[in-house]
């Protein structure tokens, strides 16, 4: 989540706290962000298909303890009630050391932000995934090696 800069006077923003709660009440948090110049965040562990309220407050604690200046007005944040469908369908241009992967996805209704890809070779697990920023139909899987 990004936002618009603070000013809080000739005081120096150190961090910012964000506190999100489902509207049903069964999902709350608290996540602090250090650096007043860095003005996004992550928050992690959404379910699909609920609505949240998401307020941000600055601080100039070094420590984000205390000293956090007014609550923000609440953001609403709708998650989409599944996640989405990606049907691979090609793979072309390959070598021996990596592969053009291309893809139709279904969003669902939804745009599709991001992507992870993952590779697998016969009797060994599952690479780690390697993050395609979207909307994307394509993307570069290098370092698969010679079999």
């Amino acid at each position: 989540w990004a936002w618009a800069g603070v000013q809080q006077g000739n005081v120096t923003i150190t961090g910012y706290k964000l506190n999100y709660q489902s509207t049903d009440g069964l999902a709350t948090g608290v996540t602090y962000c250090s650096g007043g110049a860095t003005r996004d965040c992550s928050l992690d562990g959404f379910k699909n298909g609920k609505t949240y309220s998401i307020t941000i407050a600055a601080s100039n604690d070094p420590r984000l303890e205390t000293n956090f200046g007014p609550i923000s007005d609440p953001l609403s944040v709708d998650t989409p009630g599944s996640l989405p469908n990606v049907y691979s369908v090609a793979t072309v241009r390959t070598t021996a050391y990596s592969a053009v992967v291309s893809w139709v996805a279904d969003g669902g209704g939804q745009q599709i932000t991001a992507l992870a890809v993952r590779t697998k070779r016969e009797n060994e697990p599952w690479g780690l995934p390697e993050n395609v920023v979207g909307p994307a139909i394509q993307t570069t899987v290098k370092g698969l090696g010679a079999n």
